[in-house]
């Protein structure tokens, strides 16, 4: 009995962090937004050790080693909140349902489309700059998105054909968005 109590009171804390991890509170103003749209973005890291990115975006056709891919979900947002104040930097989005990222493999005229959310790593920064990186298959309905972009790493080598990843992603609230990126070369 003592164990499952535990087990309760760590699951609630871990609730509590997730759920107000969102909220920044200025004069008791609270700026909610609804994603209106999904735009996916390739960059290249300055190594394979940071999250730090090169300028500029990777272009069609491009090779990439594995480590150093990095794919941004960047959301178009819309302001719902019907009154304002003055210090409008506060939003509350919604829980991320499920991320799913499918690589489609060009074969000379076939397309062969795998999920691979098994070796891809999302990192998620909040509004109080706490930040998770977690696997995409552990990302849980624990995981509000608080701002406009979600970050996704290859976490081991893949088919070095030309490919793109096509990303589904849906919020508890029921929206669905889905886009996919440019061919690109992927090496070990």
């Amino acid at each position: 009995m003592k164990t499952k109590n535990i087990i309760l009171l760590i699951f609630v804390a871990v609730l509590i962090v997730f759920t107000n991890s969102c909220k920044k509170n200025y004069e008791s103003c609270i700026w909610e937004n609804e994603t209106t749209g999904m735009n996916l973005y390739l960059r290249e890291k300055v190594d394979s050790s940071s999250y730090e990115m090169k300028d500029g975006t990777i272009d069609s056709y491009s090779t990439i080693k594995y480590n150093m891919l990095v794919i941004i979900l960047n959301f178009d947002l819309k302001l719902i909140s019907d009154f304002t104040c003055s210090n409008p930097t506060d939003s509350v989005i919604g829980n991320i349902e499920y991320i799913t990222v499918v690589s489609n493999h060009y074969l000379n005229n076939d397309t062969i489309s795998d999920t691979i959310n098994n070796i891809i790593n999302a990192r998620i920064r909040y509004l109080n700059n706490e930040e998770i990186i977690v696997n995409l298959s552990d990302l849980s309905l624990l995981h509000p998105r608080c701002n406009a972009n979600i970050y996704l790493y290859l976490n081991s080598p893949i088919d070095s054909t030309l490919q793109s990843f096509t990303i589904y992603y849906k919020e508890t609230n029921g929206k669905m968005f889905s886009a996919t990126t440019v061919p690109i070369y992927i090496t070990p």
